[in-house]
């Protein structure tokens, strides 16, 4: 489009940022200019009929880049119409004070909102004036005390007949442990009224199921032409004695079943008995499965005693995790999750807080509001409300969220997609909605192909299915032309895959994992040597063709890394450079985990396990024969400046030598901080010149720089010593899934960048690959449910 040519949306935009009256829920696609949006919203309220100071906007991001970010363009909106000189003397004095004030201005994550709350009224909130949230290794470590000490509590002081009861299930106290962590991670969304229930009353769900058992056998009875047949009679034999189990709902009885059958009931194993002359044609086969259809029944009953002895057990955990949490917050250390769940409980029972900062913040914006969880919108619900208002109903004006419920992707930290429904349902409720809802579907950073394309494709995949929002055309604004550009959307297909009769292929799905990886690698070095154009913005705002591809220009984002050895493998082969921040995939390379495992040594020497990854890792080198040889000449695995034989003498070799090497690292360095051991460690086996010649050694090679870069960081940032430094890489790899490390900026940067998914929300890239595409993905562990009080 020409600029010229009027936005589709311009409409919703305007109003969105000019109609100050009104609270606004902001539907923004991707790349639709949502922040021009925000800031301009911000800026007509600060020089607006109602002016309000920047102090008195609390503008809520999802990250601390984005808080950063936003508060730039706010400073470079105010610093442009400042120079631009076209406002009333009112309006410049109003952005002169704004923009002198900006540093203060509360825009910056949820978290930090929160802690600003606290932090002014600590005395009300019961905390000391000093409280600090954990973080890093202190936030890992409190965890870890938190449910180490439920567990304990548990096995030592639950009641006896409910460790008899989960005894008779082959479980204790201990086997609650991952449970227990999925519990505290769920402190946000949890309150003791979850662990009011005991569970289901046994003697009603056995009743109820032992009547279904006797109506299926009459049922059986009354079609069966021959009670002598096979069928008949295993029927007749099995289900009364389950029938007489249920009746008795004798708990310890139910659990020695359930031990016996080990979930799989012989009742249900009738093979392929039944004859046609006694149920008719296909009426055996359909008799079994209808007895099949009883079988979770059943094993509910089973394990019904089971649930009424977890439940107890959580629940008394949960008083004592709950317990260990106040007593810590007394101590002045909180967790992130209590700063919000804090937060909102002084602002919903405190009247007069909830009154002195609904008066300091006249105007909240939350952006990527679909990222909210409950606990953060009834925060900024209590505040923009009037402080009378137990129902919390935002006044209008005084409330601006920004969202796309379709770029909801964090579950895992709590976000509910039902707290952006149900606020979208209330801003379009009839008769009295919370405000006004606009849509910003102009689209500035994509061209028209690929915009098209994404329309088509995501519009039916959406299209009447359970769960999920409906999908909302973007307009494409970037229309550049080329003679020969490349294409804008390439769909990998099989080539390997068997045509049909007409020539075409059924699919071209790909679903090899060994095949995909290099389609990928051979398609990336396709587009930079067929000279893919790449689109750069310019001076008029439009985006035009100017250059071909380089790697550096590409990024592969993957759901999971179990598809990425092999794709590393494929971009080898390929010839393709790549580099990544992605800490699990860097904390996985041999060489960082002999660092790291060397570390762990240096901090304790009693580490053998430790020991002997540092010894075969490409840090030292030790092959299986040189281990053997040190063993077999006397050597002991422990960490020495000489090790010497069974006559008392030298022993030679590399083992020996790394040994040496750990010892002197624990006698040389008075402090062993982090980056002064790795440093040390990076000179003595001269690692980095031996990776100049290895395979992949380019890539382990940044992936050492990037494990020194994290090691100093943690040091600035106030971390100190080894044994910190390691719980702080474990936190890092439990969420490596969406961490990255910092990146140096000593490297090839001509490379393709690699990331999950998650790693590269709010990125942009000129060419993006979806790859790992053909793992499947699942989640073996097992989901807790909150049940609705619905």
């Amino acid at each position: 489009m020409s600029a010229a040519t009027e936005l589709p949306d311009k409409s919703a935009r305007d109003a969105a940022s000019k109609l100050l009256g009104d609270n606004a829920f902001i539907e923004a696609g991707a790349g639709t200019g949502k922040s021009t949006t925000l800031v301009s919203r911000i800026l007509n309220t600060i020089t607006g009929p109602s002016p309000v100071s920047i102090t008195s906007i609390a503008a809520i991001t999802f990250t601390d880049r984005a808080g950063a970010e936003l508060r730039h363009r706010v400073r470079e909106r105010m610093a442009k119409r400042l120079e631009a000189s076209n406002d009333t003397p009112a309006d410049q004095q109003a952005l002169t004070t704004a923009l002198r004030d900006l540093d203060a201005a509360p825009i910056g994550t949820i978290h930090s909102f929160a802690q600003r709350i606290l932090r002014t009224h600590a005395l009300s909130a019961r905390l000391p004036l000093g409280f600090a949230p954990a973080t890093g290794a202190d936030a890992a470590d409190d965890e870890r005390s938190r449910v180490r000490a439920a567990v304990e509590h548990l096995q030592t002081s639950l009641d006896a007949g409910t460790l008899a009861m989960l005894d008779a299930y082959g479980l204790s106290p201990y086997d609650l442990l991952d449970v227990l962590r999925r519990l505290d991670a769920a402190w946000l969304r949890l309150d003791d009224a979850a662990f009011a229930s005991r569970g289901v009353d046994v003697d009603t769900l056995c009743s109820g199921v032992a009547n279904d058992f006797e109506d299926f056998l009459l049922r059986a009875r009354h079609e069966c032409a021959d009670s002598s047949d096979k069928l008949m009679v295993a029927f007749e034999e099995r289900i009364p004695p389950v029938v007489a189990l249920l009746g008795r709902a004798d708990p310890v009885e139910l659990a020695a079943t359930a031990a016996e059958t080990g979930g799989s009931h012989p009742l249900f194993k009738l093979g392929n008995v039944g004859g046609k002359a006694a149920w008719g044609d296909g009426g055996a086969k359909a008799r079994r499965d209808d007895l099949k259809e009883l079988a979770p029944s059943l094993q509910a009953c089973l394990l019904s005693p089971l649930e009424g002895a977890v439940r107890t057990a959580l629940a008394e955990a949960w008083g004592i995790m709950r317990a260990h949490r106040e007593m810590r917050a007394l101590r002045g250390i909180v967790t992130f999750d209590e700063l919000l769940s804090r937060a909102r409980d002084l602002v919903r029972d405190d009247p007069d807080v909830r009154a002195l900062l609904h008066a300091e913040f006249p105007l909240i914006l939350v952006d990527e509001f679909q990222d909210t969880d409950p606990v953060q919108w009834e925060l900024v619900r209590l505040i923009t409300a009037d402080p009378h208002d137990r129902s919390a109903r935002p006044l209008p004006g005084r409330l601006v969220v920004v969202g796309d419920p379709k770029q909801a992707i964090y579950a895992f930290r709590g976000a509910d997609i039902d707290t952006y429904t149900g606020a979208l349902a209330g801003f379009q409720a009839p008769g009295a909605p919370l405000g006004r809802v606009f849509e910003l579907t102009t689209n500035f950073r994509s061209v028209a192909p690929l915009i098209e394309w994404v329309n088509r494709v995501f519009c039916a995949a959406m299209a009447n299915q359970p769960a999920q929002v409906e999908y909302r055309d973007l307009d494409a604004w970037h229309r550049p032309t080329a003679t020969t550009p490349g294409p804008s959307v390439t769909v990998l297909r099989d080539p390997e895959q068997e045509a049909q009769a007409d020539g075409s292929r059924a699919t071209g799905v790909v679903d090899s994992i060994a095949l995909e990886p290099r389609l990928v690698a051979q398609e990336i070095a396709r587009a930079v040597r067929d000279g893919w154009l790449i689109t750069e913005p310019q001076d008029d705002d439009s985006r035009q063709y100017t250059r071909a591809a380089t790697f550096s220009d590409v990024a592969v984002l993957y759901p999971a890394r179990t598809g990425v050895p092999a794709l590393l493998d494929a971009l080898d082969d390929a010839g393709v450079p790549y580099r990544s921040g992605d800490a699990g995939l860097v904390f996985a390379r041999p060489v960082v985990m002999g660092l790291l495992a060397a570390l762990a040594v240096v901090d304790d020497p009693s580490r053998e396990l430790d020991l002997w990854v540092a010894l075969k890792s490409p840090l030292f080198g030790c092959t299986d024969a040189d281990l053997l040889r040190f063993r077999a000449a006397g050597g002991r695995w422990r960490v020495a400046q000489q090790s010497l034989d069974a006559d008392g003498q030298p022993i030679a070799g590399p083992v020996a030598d790394a040994l040496g090497v750990l010892h002197a690292m624990r006698r040389t360095l008075e402090a062993l901080q982090p980056a002064a051991v790795i440093d040390r460690l990076l000179g003595c086996t001269r690692i980095m010149e031996a990776l100049a010649h290895a395979p992949r050694g380019a890539f382990d090679a940044d992936c050492v720089r990037m494990l020194f870069a994290h090691a100093q960081q943690f040091q600035d940032e106030g971390g100190v010593g080894l044994p910190d430094y390691l719980v702080a890489v474990a936190d890092v790899q439990t969420g490596s899934t969406r961490s990255s490390l910092p990146e140096p900026d000593v490297r090839d940067d001509n490379a393709v960048r690699l990331m999950t998914i998650h790693q590269a929300k709010g990125l942009e890239f000129p060419v993006v690959v979806l790859a790992a595409m053909a793992n499947n993905m699942y989640d073996p562990s097992p989901a807790i449910g909150v049940a609705s009080p619905d």
